[in-house]
């Protein structure tokens, strides 16, 4: 009688011990779950570090960002591109968050007006608009608007949180969090994602991984000319932003020009 006490006690404790972890801590399966099936769950973004810039480059301006390139290099008759035989092109695109919403607004009016719109960054995703905003309300994260190109969902992911932000949510936020975790874990298996921040401009550089194996493709590898890229997010403009492509046959000078890369609006030859 008395070991059944005894075991009954112990029993009642642990069950005690598992209500009080699921009070204070609704989210823990799923903190399990994106442990056990997203590895990669922790990874944040790290600072770029910058490499020497050799004296012999010279200076390009090219859709107001201000680069240096290894001689020999020419800027094209767009002004859009810089590039020195195959070794190395760079591609720069102004953009405007707030401008491609009008622009997809339009077009869902005219189907027949000739603009081009960056893809809506929900188009994929599997829940509505009143899950997600809940979802980024209790995460107490700011929510992907075009008033702000900084806050676009893909950098919320790459970026925006680790395993232990889900022990805080419950109901549909748990679903939503899983799912941005399978989302995150693919992400990482195509690229590694750096934080930067220049005179006047913070900016995200993301480089291609030369192979790759998810959970929906089989292994992958990628030829000599895989990219860089690099977003930039001027301090004076919520909504303004910069993409840039680095690509060629030459990866050591990749780096290189990333490191040289600043806002510029002088016209510069």
């Amino acid at each position: 009688m008395k070991k059944a006490i005894i075991a009954g006690g112990a029993v009642g404790a642990l069950l005690i011990s598992a209500l009080v972890i699921f009070i204070f801590f609704p989210g823990i399966t799923t903190y399990i779950d994106v442990k056990i099936n997203d590895p990669h769950i922790n990874e944040t973004a790290e600072e770029y570090k910058k490499t020497d810039v050799p004296e012999s480059f010279r200076t390009f301006s090219a859709r107001g960002i201000k680069l240096k390139m290894p001689e020999g290099s020419e800027k094209s008759r767009t002004g859009s591109s810089v590039s020195k035989d195959d070794e190395i092109t760079v591609l720069i695109m102004e953009n405007d968050s707030y401008q491609n919403a009008l622009n997809q607004q339009r077009l869902a009016e005219d189907p027949d007006l000739d603009i081009e719109i960056s893809t809506d960054q929900w188009e994929s995703f599997l829940y509505d608009e009143e899950t997600y905003r809940h979802f980024f309300k209790s995460m107490e994260a700011e929510y992907p608007t075009e008033y702000d190109a900084k806050s676009d969902i893909l950098w919320f992911i790459k970026d925006g949180f680790t395993a232990k932000d889900c022990l805080k949510l419950r109901g549909r936020d748990k679903k939503v969090f899983k799912e941005f975790a399978d989302v995150k874990e693919e992400s990482v298996a195509y690229e590694d994602v750096y934080r930067i921040k220049g005179d006047g401009f913070f900016g995200y550089v993301c480089r291609m991984k030369k192979s790759i194996s998810t959970k929906s493709m089989d292994y992958e590898e990628r030829d000599s000319q895989f990219q860089w890229t690099y977003t930039i997010f001027p301090d004076d403009s919520t909504t303004k932003y910069y993409f840039v492509m680095i690509s060629g046959e030459n990866d050591d000078i990749k780096p290189q020009v990333i490191s040289s890369i600043e806002l510029d609006n002088k016209e510069i030859r």
